[in-house]
């Protein structure tokens, strides 16, 4: 063939070709090294079959090394990886090699020149293979990663810290809270006898006393009992805490609970001159829930509304139901003082007082309010709150209501509700019947009922009771009711346990 020939012609072009395409992709290299080194990454590019690797100026830059320091071999990656690292480093290469994976991505450890190691994020793609598929070029990038691994393992450890410390905080809070609920008779107890001793000198059981020791008497006793009540509220906080206060469910009036918290504040109101207004609708209207707890709390928003009302002002109680949303709703409002909007978010904290001068106008810990939440709670209730200064506060509880709950139903439950006065068909002894009830108890649970009923304990009560329903329904019913109506006077009467309370002298009456 000679040279001009069209052939000739024809391969030197090829030729031509071939060399732009080679120099167009060593141009498109470096354009795509020169782009990773200046965003601070290093650039290496790999021989699998000859080991031969070139590692980039900043790639050495990163280890601490000169750009003509460091080997141009694999082993030079390789010595240095951390010990820890290789075999994770090595098991993402390899599936990447295999062709199981598009590409590989793996944080490591390398030995520096200064003979720290640093963390690198190191990313690889098999360029091009030979003609039985084996790898023949890999290139990557390794990037420094230090900063952001030791920030993590800061992060790490502060978390570390902060669960353990939660932890200890959880354990003391949840010893603190068993060991109240497990006090909770033995710190009654003594505070019972006290009371009961009060009792018996307030009505000169002993023979007469001057009238300054009757008054005395009476701060002991008026005193104790603000200390009872205050007592079981931090033991109600400290059992609900523990989960050691169960929620017991029947069917149950709301009217009938409504009234007897009424009753309850009756007096302190009257002394106010506070007008008191029940609102019930339907007057039927009933719900499953614990009565007692429910009697509980409705007490404490009640006293509440007495005590930041000034004389004069009114009091309401709503008993509703909502058949859409399927709940009871109870209003409590008041005409009082108010709450301002920046104290509103802190109402049902523990212990803690919205007036927090050190003579405060109104007494109280700050218990009562963090104590109606979690009874609201344990109900499966909600409770949320309104308030305008010194216009009043309504709080509305709801609690989950059957639709078309009925009187029906709440004559089928097992117990009556509580504060409930006699009903049709309820147990109603005449005297004869009541004469003789003290007979119709064993001597060890009359005793017990006895104690319990002068603590005003309506949950022992409450629990001696039920030991009766089987044996003797009628009589468990109608000591529930009277104890459940704060009728203690004529309960200790039936029952003929000594000390007694004096006429005016009920517990129940006792402000709140």
């Amino acid at each position: 063939m000679k040279p001009g020939s069209t052939a000739f012609g024809e391969t030197g072009a090829i030729e031509e070709s071939q060399k732009r395409t080679l120099e167009r992709l060593r141009e498109a290299e470096q354009r795509w090294q020169f782009a990773l080194e200046g965003s601070g990454d290093g650039v290496w590019d790999w021989n699998p079959a000859t080991g031969e690797t070139y590692f980039s100026p900043r790639f050495k830059e990163l280890l601490g090394y000169g750009k003509d320091e460091l080997d141009a071999s694999v082993e030079a990656w390789n010595s240095r990886m951390h010990p820890e690292d290789g075999e994770k480093f090595s098991l993402h290469l390899d599936r990447h090699l295999e062709g199981v994976t598009p590409g590989y991505e793996v944080e490591h450890r390398l030995l520096c020149r200064d003979g720290t190691y640093r963390w690198f994020e190191t990313r690889g793609l098999v360029l091009e293979r030979d003609a039985e598929g084996r790898p023949s070029r890999v290139i990557g990038t390794a990037r420094d990663v230090t900063a952001r691994r030791e920030a993590e393992e800061r992060l790490r450890l502060s978390h570390d810290r902060l669960q353990a410390a939660n932890l200890e905080l959880a354990r003391a809070a949840r010893m603190k809270d068993e060991f109240l609920a497990s006090m909770s008779h033995e710190l009654r107890t003594p505070l019972g006898a006290v009371l009961g001793m009060a009792t018996l000198l307030k009505e000169q059981v002993h023979g007469p006393l001057p009238p300054e020791s009757l008054r005395q008497v009476e701060v002991i006793r008026t005193s104790g009992e603000h200390l009872l009540g205050l007592l079981n509220d931090v033991l109600d906080v400290a059992r609900i805490d523990a989960g050691r206060l169960e929620a017991r469910l029947a069917p149950c009036f709301l009217s009938e609970v409504g009234e007897a918290c009424l009753r309850r504040i009756g007096r302190a109101a009257a002394e106010k001159g506070l007008e008191v207004a029940l609102v019930v609708d339907p007057p039927g209207l009933v719900v499953e829930t614990d009565g007692p707890l429910l009697s509980k709390l409705l007490g404490g928003l009640l006293s509440n509304a007495v005590k930041f009302t000034p004389s004069g002002g009114r009091i309401g109680l709503e008993l509703t139901r909502d058949e859409a949303a399927g709940v009871a709703r109870i209003v409590v409002r008041d005409t009082g003082i108010g709450i301002s909007p920046e104290n509103l978010g802190k109402l049902f904290e523990t212990f803690t007082q919205l007036d927090g001068r050190t003579e405060r106008l109104y007494g109280g810990t700050g218990l009562g309010l963090a104590l109606v939440r979690r009874l609201a709670r344990l109900l499966g209730g909600t409770i949320s709150v309104q308030s305008e200064l010194d216009r009043g506060t309504r709080f509305l509880l709801t609690l989950p209501c059957r639709p078309g709950g009925s009187e029906a139903e709440a004559e089928a439950g097992p117990l009556p509700v509580p504060g409930a006065p006699s009903t049709p068909g309820s147990f109603d002894p005449r005297p004869a019947a009541g004469a003789d009830l003290s007979g119709r108890l064993p001597e060890g649970l009359r005793s017990a009922l006895g104690s319990a009923i002068r603590q005003a304990d309506l949950e022992q009560v409450d629990e001696l009771t039920r030991k009766l329903v089987e044996e003797d329904p009628e009589t468990a019913r109608f000591v529930l009711r009277l104890a459940r109506d704060f009728e203690y006077e004529r309960l200790l009467a039936l029952l003929g346990t000594p000390g007694g309370f004096g006429p005016g002298q009920d517990p129940s009456k006792a402000e709140d």
